[in-house]
């Protein structure tokens, strides 16, 4: 299956190669190129995904170039909406994102990476904006202010065609655990359970669709003039967790049920599981208004 797949190409044609494609914005991605007929092969490690009939998905080591480089041969845009668990960012984020940036040398590919809002860090008073400084000091903020650099100094030197598209908390089809809006949200309450908050209710929170992301990533992606530059994804008008909870339960006809995590309570769950121990470093996100900037978009 893997062998030829761009036999049927010409050489005007673009080969669109998704890795993550399993995940919400791989599979976004994914979808809004087969929507514009684009020729698409989407990457994971187990070669199934749920995409269009049409949408070739191989399994392939994003690490092992020798693995990889055969199976996508011809590639002309190479995404990287790769992501790994929230309690393993520290040590495998940085090395994947390397990977990814050889990839794209080796292959000399358009490399299209989706990105969030982590790097600007915990103060920030002002909606966020592109020409921000990295200035995050937890631990995954920190992480993604070097990836962020690695991208900043290859696009500053012109040494590959990379665009950084920047979005706040999605949510939407296929987001699951790797969101504050995937399970413990939207799918508590299909299941008629309340949803799960942290943080204060009132406060404005920037949100994004799974396919509106797709949809503007790709607009960045097949413009020539975007490369070279960081972009911050347009999205709804930001409304508070407390309206988002009032949106959902009356589209499900039900009355609302929410539930948010005491401080005392975060911190001492904080110290038996890892995975609110992350949670607890991103609380600064909902106890301010959470605002974005897509001006630049726009």
């Amino acid at each position: 299956m893997n062998e030829n797949i761009n036999a049927n190409l010409n050489n005007k044609q673009e080969l669109h190669v998704v890795l993550g494609v399993s995940g919400g914005i791989g599979n976004a991605i994914a979808k809004e190129l087969h929507a514009r007929r684009q020729q698409i092969v989407g990457i994971n490690r187990s070669g199934m995904a749920d995409v269009p009939d049409g949408v070739k998905v191989i399994a392939a080591d994003v690490y092992d170039l020798k693995d990889i480089i055969p199976k996508i041969e011809g590639v002309t845009h190479l995404y990287n909406a790769l992501n790994v668990p929230y309690t393993k960012w520290r040590e495998q984020f940085v090395d994947l994102s390397n990977a990814f940036i050889k990839l794209v040398k080796a292959t000399k590919a358009k490399g299209i990476v989706i990105d969030n809002l982590y790097m600007y860090g915990e103060n920030v008073q002002e909606p966020f904006h592109e020409n921000m400084p990295y200035l995050a000091r937890g631990s995954k903020g920190r992480v993604r202010s070097e990836v962020a650099r690695l991208y900043d100094d290859i696009m500053k030197n012109n040494e590959l065609n990379i665009i950084v598209a920047r979005g706040p908390d999605i949510y939407g089809p296929g987001i699951t655990t790797g969101s504050f809006y995937g399970d413990r949200v939207f799918g508590n309450a299909v299941q008629a359970k309340s949803i799960d908050f942290i943080g204060k209710l009132d406060k404005p929170h920037a949100m994004i669709y799974a396919a509106d992301f797709g949809r503007a990533v790709i607009n960045l992606a097949l413009s020539d003039a975007a490369y070279g530059e960081i972009w911050h994804i347009p999205h709804a008008p930001a409304i508070t967790q407390g309206q988002l909870a009032d949106l959902i339960f009356k589209e499900l006809n039900q009355e609302t049920k929410v539930r948010t995590m005491p401080n005392l309570l975060l911190n001492i769950l904080s110290l038996v599981s890892k995975q609110l121990r992350e949670v607890k470093e991103m609380k600064y996100e909902f106890e301010r208004d959470y605002l974005v900037n897509t001006s630049k978009y726009e």
